[in-house]
């Protein structure tokens, strides 16, 4: 995963509307590396495709489940 640090956004309607509010550490990519078993595993980690962002890796149970450990790289 290839996250942004800092980015304003105007946003248009809702409770927030017509405000322009800062979020950070959007998603910009998301990619399956594998399945992992519990065994060890390795992989090669796709280049950002922008520069400034950083690669953030999560290990999640299967169809969306519990996210089991995460980390910044």
């Amino acid at each position: 995963m290839s996250t942004g640090a800092l980015c304003q956004m105007p946003i248009r309607t809702g409770e927030n509307g017509g405000r322009t509010l800062l979020h950070r550490h959007i998603v910009r990519q998301l990619v399956k590396l594998g399945s992992w078993n519990g065994a060890g595993f390795a992989a090669h980690l796709p280049i950002a495709r922008e520069s400034g962002l950083k690669t953030a890796v999560i290990v999640q149970m299967r169809n969306g489940g519990r996210i089991i450990s995460a980390a910044v790289l």
